[in-house]
Parts: C-alpha cells; sequence; structure tokens
C-alpha cells in the first residue's frame, strides 16, 4: 500500500519491538500522517477496538489508511478488505496470531491455509 510507511529500526510498539518480525508488520496511519504500527493483527484490533485507552485523543474518523502483511505474500494490504484465519496453529512474534490473507479462490473465500483454520473471518 503506497500510504503505508516502511517500518524503520527501531520501530517500536507499546510491547515489542515490530521491525524484528517485518513478515507481521499492522500499521494504521492518520490523516495528519501519523502512524502506530503493531507486530500482528490480533495487537492491531485489539488497538482499533479501544482507542480510548491505547490512543487517548484519537479517533476513528481521522485514521486514513490500515494496513497489514499478507502472510503468504509477504506483501502489505488494505487490513479492511484482508481475510483472517483464526485458530491456526501458525504463532505470530506474541502467540498465537490472526493469519491476515489476501482473498482468493484458493484463500479466503474457503480458507484454505498451509495449516489447520478453524474459522476465517473478515474485518467488516
Amino acid at each position: 500500500m503506497s500510504q503505508t510507511p516502511a517500518i524503520a529500526t527501531p520501530a517500536r510498539s507499546a510491547a515489542c519491538f515490530v521491525a524484528r518480525y517485518p513478515e507481521w508488520v499492522a500499521t494504521v496511519v492518520y490523516r495528519d500522517g501519523h502512524a502506530h504500527h503493531f507486530d500482528g493483527a490480533k495487537d492491531l484490533f485489539k488497538y482499533l477496538l479501544d482507542l480510548g485507552r491505547w490512543a487517548p485523543g484519537h479517533r476513528a474518523d481521522d485514521i486514513a489508511t490500515i494496513a497489514v502483511t499478507d502472510y503468504y505474500a509477504v506483501q502489505r494490504i488494505d487490513a479492511r478488505s484482508a481475510w483472517y484465519v483464526i485458530g491456526s496453529d501458525m504463532l505470530g512474534p506474541m502467540g498465537h496470531e490472526l493469519i491476515p490473507t489476501r482473498p482468493t479462490r484458493r484463500r479466503g473465500t474457503s480458507c484454505a491455509t498451509t495449516r489447520e483454520p478453524v474459522s476465517c473471518a473478515t474485518a467488516t
């Protein structure tokens, strides 16, 4: 995604260094240009679901872009249109993780992966 900035070392979230895990990075970019980076979709959604706690003074209406990293292509994609594998035995930097992927005939709509998912969902 062209609006999503590159993660420069030592980019940090509240809990860890996201630059160590580029294949898991998720990012929220606000209209004023500043960005918040996460070490996976799970922490991204925790943040988005409780902005008042994690980002006082920020509003969802001020978000310009939300991006996650497609696990299989290792490319940044729009978080709102991504599919998320839930319940896989695949572990991210912080343990069990939502696995972002582009919806395709092979993946997404059927939720087929290289591991055994429990279910698949979208952010919308």
